[in-house]
């Protein structure tokens, strides 16, 4: 018995130990990426310019702003779900050549802030009125070409529904169409609905595994070398097994963003680029807006906002992509993806010309979604139909 109870307290010992090793690795582990985080934001918001304002609902807002050239009509540049101002670089360089220019990042993304409001839903009305109030503080409130990619789309017709007298015209790059909640559900981001406790739970666990470090440990084994490694000494695979089960389908996603979209931007905005890809606030962003497109279509379906002529005789450019090249061309393998699916976005694209008498399309050959913006012979045809947007518009003024 005597030795039995030695060993019981020698195997205790050796948890202790084991317990105590743990908790102080982990700790370095926590400080070690609190630090890196830091350093990338400080990074991010280096020289930015820094717009606060009073949101007409109370409280206030601070968004980082990039304004470039000068003219009398302002184009406001919209990035997509979870993006930031930095998705219109290529784009913005070439209109601010011909217009002055303004791109935002909307509060959580990019280097601004996040919103302090309870709650995590970003509906689009609350969107139109944080960018509305950002612009209004810059003393630009008229003559506006509201540019919207994406989801962003919602956001330039709300505003253009809601403040017709501010609006001089509207692009939409490849939109959203509330159309798309009756389609079926896909996997994707842009084609997928989840319900508010689904949001709340990525929250949470993004939280969890960003704050003890762990969601950096999975970005570096979800990279070429630590996979390499796993087929040098297979017993790693089993890191990799659970670390999947922890959530490594994140990190993974950041570093495939890295991969395909990084190599796109100018080398002196890569590392910007990375550092807003992993960073927590922008992978919040990403989560809670994607978690509030079924309330922002549901919104925008209550107002009707898809009926033609809602827009009037605003000069409108809905700018699509390749229907051939479908959504990933120009940047992903499986370009094409459903063919039924790519079909009903085309559809939707044709129906959102109807939103204004004036309204027009145009079709870039051989884009994708995202290559509208990201490459850049896709993203100087982008230009060119704002550009062409401001002149109509200021032709219109001239011809009263």
């Amino acid at each position: 018995r005597g030795r039995l109870g030695s060993v019981q307290v020698m195997v205790v010992k050796h948890i202790a130990v084991l317990a105590a090793g743990v908790a102080a690795a982990g700790g370095v582990l926590a400080l070690w990426n609190a630090v890196l985080s830091e350093l990338a934001r400080r990074r991010l918001r280096l020289g930015v310019r820094m717009v606060e304002a009073p949101l007409p609902s109370g409280g206030k807002v601070k968004m980082a702003v990039y304004e470039a050239g000068e003219g009398d009509y302002t184009v406001v540049l919209d990035a997509g779900l979870g993006m930031s101002a930095l998705s219109w670089s290529w784009v913005m360089e070439d209109v601010a050549k011909k217009c002055h220019v303004v791109a935002l990042d909307r509060p959580g993304l990019g280097a601004s802030p996040p919103l302090q409001a309870k709650g995590w839903l970003r509906r689009v009305d609350a969107i139109v009125e944080a960018n509305r109030a950002v612009l209004q503080a810059m003393g630009v409130s008229k003559n506006l070409i509201l540019v919207g990619h994406s989801t962003s789309g919602m956001h330039v017709r709300l505003h253009a529904l809601l403040h017709p007298s501010e609006v001089a015209g509207a692009v939409l790059v490849d939109t959203a169409h509330e159309g798309q909640l009756d389609q079926v559900e896909g996997s994707s981001v842009y084609n997928s609905y989840p319900p508010p406790h689904v949001t709340q739970t990525k929250l949470a666990k993004l939280r969890l595994l960003w704050h003890t470090g762990m969601f950096r440990v999975m970005r570096l084994c979800s990279g070429p070398t630590f996979w390499k490694a796993c087929t040098w000494f297979p017993p790693l695979f089993v890191t990799l097994r659970l670390l999947d089960y922890m959530g490594r389908a994140a990190a993974k996603g950041v570093l495939q963003n890295e991969k395909i979209l990084g190599p796109h931007f100018a080398p002196d905005k890569r590392q910007r680029f990375s550092d807003e890809q992993f960073s927590l606030e922008g992978m919040e962003g990403m989560i809670t807006e994607h978690g509030s497109q079924r309330a922002s279509m549901e919104y925008m379906r209550s107002l009707q906002a898809m009926r033609p002529r809602k827009m009037g005789t605003l000069p409108l450019l809905i700018i699509s992509r390749d229907p051939q090249k479908g959504a990933g061309g120009g940047l992903y393998s499986n370009a094409m993806g459903d063919p039924a699916r790519e079909g009903q976005h085309q559809g939707f694209q044709m129906e959102q010309v109807a939103l204004s008498e004036a309204g027009r399309r145009m079709v870039v050959q051989g884009a994708g979604h995202g290559s509208l913006l990201f490459v850049r012979e896709h993203a100087i045809q982008t230009a060119k139909g704002i550009i062409e947007t401001v002149e109509e518009a200021r032709g219109r003024t001239a011809a009263r």
